[in-house]
């Protein structure tokens, strides 16, 4: 019987070790970015973190997928670098004709980032953008890459 309680407290010890460890990624993080992570990124891990400069706080995490916030930690862009944005965060966080749109031309499951600003949307697939006006609402595809880095670095900048 004593073999069995020191295994037990062997165990629950381990448990409480592994996840105060799992815990330290988060502590450096602010809460809103925190919440942000957990909610859309649940299975991933924080590889990096940290202040480009005064105005964007970045997160990198351990699929490669990066997060960028402005300086009040609202997200400026979703990038899985290769991999796919969360179906949840497009549902959660686009603008309901934006989300629709994708959902009708089936394009849902091929995001692979999105940027916002406070004019516009642009959501990056495979081989095309989308980007959605703010103030109007009309959703428009490039018809040249040229289009779409001049678009995107003027969100950048």
């Amino acid at each position: 019987m004593k073999v069995l309680t020191g295994y037990i407290s062997a165990f629950i010890l381990l448990i409480v070790t592994m996840s105060s460890c799992n815990d330290s990624q988060w502590t450096n993080l602010p809460d809103k970015v925190s919440e942000f992570i957990t909610h859309y990124y649940p299975d991933e891990n924080v590889s990096s973190e940290g202040w480009n400069d005064s105005t964007t706080f970045y997160v990198k995490m351990s699929g490669g997928e990066v997060i960028t916030f402005d300086k009040s930690l609202n997200w400026e862009e979703v990038n899985g670098l290769g991999g796919l944005v969360p179906q949840v965060f497009l549902f959660d966080e686009l603008p309901p004709a934006l989300y629709e749109y994708l959902q009708e031309t089936q394009s849902l499951s091929k995001v692979y980032s999105v940027d916002r600003n406070s004019h516009e949307y642009i959501v990056e697939l495979l081989n095309s953008a989308v980007i959605y006006d703010i103030d109007s609402g009309a959703i428009t595809v490039p018809v040249s890459g040229t289009e779409l880095m001049t678009r995107l670095n003027h969100s950048i900048g």
